[in-house]
């Protein structure tokens, strides 16, 4: 987006609440405000599972509606990012430059506007767009068809209660947000280059939204700087966590999810992230984060976790004025939960991974310094 055009302040995220993921919130939302100056949308799945025969899998699909001009080009968008990995535990103490697939995000991947399309069911809600089909139902989705060459049979089921980081939908001021994240069960089968996996994992299903009825949506290149915007999820029977934080804006949000119990925080003070360790990917010759500290500081007690990366997926995202280079950073996390009275729940070995979405080159940044110097 253009610096001289005024847009929603990144102030309005992350004003949360808990609450039940009603069907009705899967309806087609891309259509419910016609007279939008702007609009951005997008639905989707991360999942991480592991495979029958032992692969370590993390699938993300997700399906977008850029109708703004931060957005480039104005378009639908299906991604799907698969990496695969099946490395030892001492490997896994290592990073490696893994390979992996990676459609939706360049610029000959946008579709015109309309290629999205949701259908209403009796007791469903059917998204589709360039071969992927999303069906939600109460509180289970199936995720099916085929994609960048990778087809699924996936069904998500037994979530938490919705995290509305972004909002309610029933509350969804103009100039506003609305959106959820929950934590699901996953598990089907992923086949792909002649060879089907049954898997078996987890999942964050994420529905958002942003409306720019006066103004334009968020400009992402300014508020994902410095070190970044990361969403963050890690997995286990014991007990699941997220954590969306940046350090540009100095915001950030987490919830711990206990026997579908979330227990929720916000601020820089209740939930924080520290980078311990870096490394240069020989590809990108970009030097990411690959280790983590995270704390989450809740009513009833407080996460602790240690995460480590052992492989990555990259893409960028072309934005009006600049450029966003994002990792899918995939690997494991020994977390610890310790209640206020003293008890603590451990998960030594959850599947995790961190979006880090981090801005690579801002033009307005360059000019005002350039208007320093001369």
């Amino acid at each position: 987006m253009s610096t001289d055009q005024k847009s929603i302040s990144a102030s309005n995220l992350f004003k949360y609440s808990v609450g039940p993921v009603e069907l009705e919130y899967a309806k087609d939302w891309t259509k419910a405000f016609p007279g939008e100056k702007e609009f951005y949308y997008d639905y989707g799945f991360s999942i991480r599972a592991t495979a029958e025969t032992g692969e370590d899998f993390h699938l993300w699909t997700f399906m977008y509606n850029q109708n703004n001009q931060d957005a480039l080009v104005l378009g639908d968008l299906c991604q799907t990012a698969l990496l695969i990995t099946n490395f030892s535990d001492k490997e896994k103490k290592l990073m490696h430059p893994t390979p992996f697939i990676d459609k939706g995000q360049n610029v000959e991947d946008n579709l015109p506007l309309g290629s999205l399309t949701c259908e209403k069911g009796d007791n469903s809600y059917v998204w589709k767009i360039d071969g992927r089909v999303f069906t939600a139902e109460k509180d289970n989705w199936r995720i099916t068809g085929e994609h960048a060459g990778v087809k699924t049979d996936i069904r998500l089921t037994q979530p938490g209660q919705g995290f509305f980081h972004l909002g309610r939908f029933e509350d969804w001021k103009e100039d506003g947000t609305a959106g959820y994240s929950t934590h699901t069960k996953a598990e089907g089968e992923i086949t792909v280059h002649g060879r089907t996996f049954k898997i078996k994992g987890y999942a964050v299903h994420e529905n958002l939204g942003i409306r720019g009825t006066t103004v334009g949506v968020p400009d992402r290149i300014k508020y994902m700087g410095m070190h970044g915007h990361n969403w963050v999820h890690a997995f286990s029977d014991e007990f699941s966590w997220y954590m969306l934080a940046n350090t540009a804006g100095k915001r950030s949000t987490g919830m711990v999810t206990i026997n579908g119990e979330v227990l929720a925080a916000s601020t820089p003070q209740n939930v924080w992230f520290e980078i311990a360790e870096e490394w240069l990917d020989p590809q990108s010759k970009q030097i990411v984060p690959r280790k983590w500290r995270a704390y989450i500081r809740t009513e009833k007690g407080t996460l602790e976790a240690e995460m480590v990366a052992y492989g990555r997926s990259y893409w960028t995202w072309n934005r009006r004025g600049g450029v966003i280079i994002v990792y899918a950073l995939v690997g494991q996390t020994s977390s610890t939960f310790t209640y206020n009275d003293g008890r603590v729940l451990s998960a030594p070995k959850q599947l995790s991974f961190v979006e880090h979405m981090r801005t690579l080159h801002d033009r307005g940044s360059q000019l005002q310094s350039l208007d320093q110097i001369l």
